[in-house]
């Protein structure tokens, strides 16, 4: 076993391992039983079984393939993405800044659709941060709005296919009146802050300008407490 190998099972396993007779997707640690399940899949697929562990990691993000039995007893691998360090499961904040009946969302450039967003405030909890610190310091770094009143919605999940990372969701009350200069990363291109109301935020997505599925989720869980009268 070699030292990334190691290093999977020692802090990837702190991660539910399932059971797969309850219905669940479970990783498999024994390594009889590993073996077992990389000769099925070389004899099922002719080839030698893919390998098991950390497959990419950088100071963001690690890529896992994990040996698992599925719930009909059938063994597989399968991809997930976790953020690092590997044993953290909630390691972001996105805020819905809010004035009055309006909104503020960011024109932001993403790399990875290569185009320019209309998306809410978020960013990552640094370390032995709280949730809530996390997200009045990246409302005003990427707004330069300062929390008036900070109140915490849920959690949501990027993508729960596929991404093990969450993201706690805060409703921030904003004074208009009361900015500083926003101060994002280098490595962030943002561009202006636009406010829109209930109605305006809806044309956007029916016209396609508001994309970010994260941004659209959080406004919905925000929503879902204004029904139930927990705003």
């Amino acid at each position: 076993m070699n030292e990334l190998d190691a290093r999977y099972l020692e802090q990837v396993y702190k991660a539910p391992i399932g059971d797969h007779q309850t219905g669940e997707i479970e990783i498999l640690t024994n390594t009889e039983v590993l073996n077992s399940a990389y000769l099925q899949w070389a004899q099922n697929h002719g080839r030698t079984a893919p390998y098991t562990g950390i497959v990419y990691q950088d100071v963001y993000i690690a890529v896992i393939r994990d040996a698992v039995r599925f719930p009909s007893g059938s063994l597989g691998d399968y991809i997930r993405v976790v953020p690092k360090p590997l044993n953290a499961f909630s390691d972001g904040v996105l805020i819905i800044p809010k004035s009055g009946e309006e909104f503020c969302f960011i024109r932001t450039f993403r790399h990875a659709t290569r185009h320019w967003e209309i998306e809410l405030p978020r960013g990552g909890i640094e370390q032995g941060e709280e949730p809530a610190v996390s997200a009045a310091r990246e409302l005003q770094e990427e707004t330069g709005y300062t929390a008036l009143s900070m109140h915490e919605l849920g959690t949501l999940y990027p993508d729960s296919g596929l991404i093990g990372s969450s993201l706690r969701v805060f409703l921030a009350e904003v004074s208009r009146t009361q900015i500083h200069e926003a101060t994002p990363e280098t490595s962030e291109a943002m561009g202006e802050t636009t406010w829109f109301t209930h109605n305006d935020f809806l044309e956007q997505i029916r016209l396609g300008k508001i994309r970010d599925a994260l941004s659209i989720a959080a406004m919905n869980l925000y929503y879902a407490h204004r029904v139930a009268g927990n705003e």
